[in-house]
């Protein structure tokens, strides 16, 4: 899976991603949801991903 910004920055989902943190918000009961935060460490930007387990 890739991340990527409106600044155009792109990085593969890893645990040594340098470009993006990401954070996990909630995690839901059912355990097959959850929410990410994801924050661009080019420009700063921050946005909220949900998460569904197929």
């Amino acid at each position: 899976m890739r991340i990527s910004c409106t600044c155009g920055n792109t990085e593969t989902l890893s645990s040594e991603m340098e470009n993006f943190e990401v954070h996990l918000i909630k995690f839901s009961s059912d355990s097959q949801t959850g929410k990410i935060s994801v924050v661009c460490n080019v420009c700063g930007n921050e946005s909220e991903e949900m998460l569904i387990e197929n």
